[in-house]
């Protein structure tokens, strides 16, 4: 391939292209190559030699169960002796190599780190236009979603497209700039109202948007919008576009607007849009939509709250229905199971679907932290294990994220210790009351504190912010030890505990 003529090494990354954590199938990613890895949130590096997989604790176990060690080596992100991957490319590469990546698939945050680190050891990172994982595919890769893009009615939302275009125009003229660009598809899909089916569990479509002081352009499929939806955009004064015409839309924006415009774009947008912007006009700053998104009004906390009683009622049911069955029902599986918990939570009144696929594991199974059953792994439930179920609903109201762990005969004494401190940490900090400006960094300590004691600790997040029937992953609010000292937690805010 030409690209191999140019480069040293090749990094990969798993998600979609406009930067995130979650597949789309037909997207660029690795998790939906069957020669790939399967874990979602990772980044790969192949050289003429090796091919080494980094992913976080969260799917150590998955990897190693899954993982041909015939092919990928892996390496545990963040454990000790465990390189990352620019200080292993630094280590490993002869001087003066290239190291190719898709500017597409890797932030501008990202990008500069990773540009700075190989620098200092006369290594280069250059952009790759042609993805390798394109050119594998070939013609095989499955088509994009078409389902259809729908209306999310403000008996829900809460506030117009024009009140939230108000708001975020309010706050370009705090921050002095002209032009912003909205790249997270859970953004654009809360600002312009509209929800679809673009990504497994989550009620968004691939898009972008350019919202100006006096214009807002939206790039989406356009044979996803029904012709009332594209009227009551045009009404708003959307421009609407083609997807695909998103990049190229942006160039000639640039070119042809006056030279001193400024152009804000988050620090998690792709590389390939800072190419496009002349650095005296970008400022890279948070995205202003992110962030008025995570704090809710009346109407979506309200709407959350109908949402967790109708998931309540679902999985009551579910628990009570599983006491009574799993003595009688000697077939009860993993998999079998958490179908039932599915159809529990399809009874009730404006379900959607999963907010993201269910983790049910017995046993072992249970220590895989986003453990996912297969016909290879799925396990029985009896009455001698523990069985943790990790699950959640999309409800026009909002959306649901509950994980419990149960056991249905007699736990031993370590499964109860470990119940019973862990148990201590969500009342510790359900009930905690705290004072403005407080991180979720600063809070994580008071969920752990009883593991601490008697010096056990989970490789995971404590708690994560939930969106509205959007995405069941939000930022920037979250709770745990790998955040940002400046995100403060904000009345309106809606996290997970545990």
């Amino acid at each position: 391939m030409v690209v191999r003529s140019v480069t040293v090494g090749t990094v990969i990354l798993a998600g979609p292209v406009t930067i995130g954590t979650v597949i789309v199938i037909g997207s660029k990613n690795l998790g939906t190559m069957t020669v790939a890895v399967p874990v979602t949130v990772g980044t790969a590096l192949i050289t003429d030699k090796e091919a080494l997989l980094w992913t976080d604790g969260r799917y150590f176990a998955q990897a190693e169960n899954q993982l041909d060690p015939t092919c990928w080596k892996l390496m545990r992100d963040g454990t000790k002796d465990v390189l990352s991957i620019t200080n292993w490319i630094s280590r490993n590469l002869e001087k003066n190599s290239f190291v190719g990546c898709d500017p597409e698939l890797v932030s501008i945050n990202e990008w500069k780190e990773w540009k700075e680190t190989l620098e200092q050891s006369d290594k280069q990172l250059v952009p790759v236009h042609v993805n390798l994982i394109d050119i594998l595919w070939d013609n095989q890769r499955p088509n994009l979603p078409d389902k259809p893009i729908w209306k999310h009615d403000i008996q829900y939302s809460g506030a117009s497209i024009s009140e939230k275009l108000s708001k975020v125009r309010s706050k370009m003229r705090e921050y002095n700039v002209d032009h912003i660009i909205i790249h997270r598809t859970d953004d654009i899909a809360w600002l312009f109202n509209l929800r679809g089916g673009d990504i497994p569990y989550n009620p968004v479509f691939l898009s972008y948007s350019i919202v100006s002081i006096d214009s807002v352009k939206l790039f989406v499929d356009l044979n996803k919008l029904s012709n009332s939806i594209k009227k009551d955009l045009e009404d708003d004064n959307v421009n609407l576009y083609q997807y695909d015409l998103f990049h190229q839309q942006l160039k000639i924006d640039v070119h042809s607007k006056d030279s001193s415009d400024k152009y804000c774009a988050s620090p998690s947008c792709n590389y390939a849009i800072q190419t496009i912007i002349p650095k005296k006009q970008l400022v890279i700053q948070d995205d202003i939509v992110y962030e008025l998104k995570a704090v809710k009004n009346n109407c979506e906390i309200q709407g959350m709250k109908q949402a967790h009683i109708k998931d309540g009622v679902a999985l009551c049911s579910y628990l009570h229905w599983l006491e009574e069955n799993i003595e009688i029902n000697q077939d009860l599986t993993e998999y079998s199971v958490a179908e039932k918990l599915r159809s529990f939570r399809s009874e009730q009144i404006n379900y959607l679907y999963d907010s993201f696929e269910t983790i049910s594991a017995s046993g072992k199974n249970g220590a895989i932290i986003h453990y996912t059953a297969s016909k290879q792994s799925d396990r029985k439930l009896t009455r001698n294990e523990l069985y943790l179920i990790d699950s959640g609903g999309q409800y026009k109201e909002g959306t649901t994220d509950v994980t419990r762990t149960v056991h249905f005969g007699q736990p031993n004494n370590f499964e109860k210790e470990c119940f019973t401190r862990v148990l201590k940490g969500f009342i510790s900090l359900a009930s905690c009351l705290f004072p403005p400006n407080t991180t979720g960094a600063r809070l994580d300590s008071m969920a752990r504190r009883a593991l601490w004691d008697v010096g056990l600790d989970y490789r995971h997040g404590t708690g994560h912010g939930v969106g509205c029937c959007l995405n069941v992953h939000e930022g920037p609010q979250s709770i745990g030890t790998r955040i940002r000292s400046d995100n403060y937690l904000v009345p309106g805010m809606v996290l997970s505990d545990g």
